[in-house]
């Protein structure tokens, strides 16, 4: 007959049971526990490694961007500056600072802080320096300009036949006392005597040639060929004194 165990046994042994279980419970989740913070400092190193990456990433990546500023800012100006040298003859004086400073505000990238242009006035009877948006500039420029010279600024001022008088070539070169009745007519007359001369002596000389070295021998003809006229000479010295008075200070 086996031997039975009493309710306090019973319950002894229950509750060794139950330590036990929570044992290995509690070791099984440590376990699991040990293993998250190898993950997790896995993880920890991974993403430490993959910040460096970003962080050398974004320094590469910020050195670029101002190289490239760098680069385009000097195409800027040195585009600018082509540009402003080759019209500098188009230019008065007083323009070339107005155009420049313009055309840098125009060239500047979006987003750019537009400086302001800084300009000699005088307050009060003394010298001061006003900074103009470049709206003001522009209406500078325009305003700087001698409202009784603008009259002339669509003058014709060139030195060929299109000048005041009609447009027809001056029957009397500037500065000569030659007349002639047809100018290009009496050159092509001089030219084919010369070819008729160069044929006798055995040489063929095309008359296009022969027309050159006429005009060559005789500035005067050559000037009444070319319509100069001594009213527009005077009228291009003329031109080129109004032009002076276009601008003031």
């Amino acid at each position: 007959m086996a031997e039975q165990i009493t309710l306090e046994e019973k319950r002894l042994v229950d509750q060794e049971v139950q330590l036990l279980e929570m044992g290995e419970k509690i070791n099984k989740q440590s376990s699991e526990f040990d293993e998250f913070k190898k993950k997790y400092a896995q993880m920890e190193s991974e993403n430490a490694e993959l910040k460096k990456q970003n962080d050398e990433l974004s320094t590469e990546s910020r050195t670029y961007a101002e190289q490239l500023a760098e680069q385009q800012e000097a195409a800027r100006l040195e585009g600018n500056a082509e540009w402003l040298k080759s019209v500098e003859n188009r230019l008065l004086p007083i323009e070339k600072e107005f155009a420049a400073y313009m055309l840098d505000v125009l060239t500047l990238a979006p987003g750019s802080e537009v400086r302001a242009y800084a300009m000699e006035v005088e307050e009060n009877g003394k010298p001061a320096i006003a900074e103009l948006a470049p709206v003001e500039v522009f209406m500078a420029m325009i305003e700087s300009r001698d409202p009784e010279g603008l009259q002339h600024l669509y003058t014709e001022m060139s030195k060929g036949g299109g000048t005041e008088g009609g447009g027809e070539p001056s029957q009397r070169a500037q500065g000569g006392s030659k007349t002639y009745d047809d100018p290009k007519r009496e050159a092509i007359s001089r030219a084919k005597e010369m070819v008729k001369t160069f044929r006798k002596e055995g040489q063929d000389l095309p008359l296009s040639k022969a027309y050159g070295m006429v005009l060559e021998a005789d500035t005067q003809l050559k000037e009444a060929c070319a319509g100069i006229r001594p009213e527009g000479e005077a009228k291009a010295d003329e031109g080129k004194q109004q032009m002076g008075r276009l601008y003031k200070r």
